[in-house]
């Protein structure tokens, strides 16, 4: 009678918890996603400084050939962010999925 009552508490927790994580991990995607988006937008930003430092007008200007490497160094800055993102994400997604094969695996040790 205990154990089953255990058992029914110990699936339900899982259960939540399961839910939590994932929604976690949907505001993850959400957020890397964004990032990502950002990245393209500061990209684009660089390239069109890059664009307007090489007019004969502004060729050779200082104050934007610094301009042009700080957008550049944020940009790099922020694709490390991102791949950083990325990969602790698929290392939860990997963890998770151990998880889930070692609790199905004690889950039918205990039934059995």
């Amino acid at each position: 009678m205990i154990a089953e009552i255990l058992l029914i508490i110990s699936v339900l927790v899982n259960i939540l918890c399961s839910i939590y994580i994932r929604s976690l991990l949907k505001r993850l995607a959400v957020i890397t996603d964004s990032f990502e988006e950002l990245s393209d937008v500061l990209a684009n930003f660089s390239n069109h400084l890059k664009s307007v430092h090489e007019l004969e007008t502004f060729y050779g200007d200082e104050t934007l050939h610094g301009l042009i490497q700080h957008s550049v160094n944020i940009s790099e800055d922020l694709d490390a962010f991102v791949k950083e993102l990325l990969i602790a994400d698929s290392e939860e997604k990997q963890g998770e999925l151990e998880k889930d094969v070692g609790d199905d695996t004690d889950q039918a040790k205990e039934e059995g």
